[in-house]
């Protein structure tokens, strides 16, 4: 069965990319994924990247301030905790033909997105009403480039981005 934060997030991503990621799967992993013989595009924000020129719009500044405040240090956990060949892309390289349109060799990406804050007044049993303090979770995700089809979370997320792409950097690291 499919989670609501799952529909949440493919919602989110089919909203936002229009017909780029119109089918999710329940799974994890695709059948065909096997990182020793594909170079998985890694979702990369660029420095300069602002939510206006993005090809997202689910995203906001809070969400890419972290992704590029992380850059770096993502990029240093992939090489050394991913031992097979990636390369990091943008959102638009990712889901629209670009430089990585050979899709035997590029056909896989690992993409983040980001489950908004679910802040709402909940009533206490002391009779007051209180906001609730839920934080935005990242979470990362595969989705097959060839077949237009976004993949379970490889892991619950977490409210640190890099907590969360470490998660879905081993579970990709180990599908064989």
């Amino acid at each position: 069965m499919i989670s609501i934060r799952h529909l949440t997030t493919a919602l989110i991503l089919t909203a936002s990319l229009g017909a780029a990621a119109q089918k999710t799967s329940k799974e994890q992993l695709p059948a065909g994924f096997s990182p020793a013989t594909t170079t998985l595009l890694v979702e990369h924000i660029p420095e300069k990247t602002t939510p206006k020129s993005s090809e997202n719009s689910g995203y906001d500044a809070w969400t890419y301030y972290f992704m590029r405040k992380n850059g770096d240090e993502m990029e240093k956990y992939l090489q050394k905790n991913y031992p097979y060949k990636y390369q990091l892309a943008t959102q638009k390289e990712i889901y629209t033909d670009s430089a990585y349109n050979d899709a035997k060799t590029y056909r896989y990406a690992l993409v983040a997105t980001l489950i908004p804050v679910d802040n709402y007044m909940k009533y206490m049993q002391n009779g007051q009403w209180k906001m609730t303090n839920n934080q935005p979770i990242f979470q990362y995700y595969i989705f097959d480039r060839v077949e237009k089809i976004t993949y379970a979370p490889l892991s619950k997320g977490s409210s640190l981005v890099m907590w969360a792409f470490k998660q879905g950097v081993r579970k990709a690291s180990k599908a064989e």
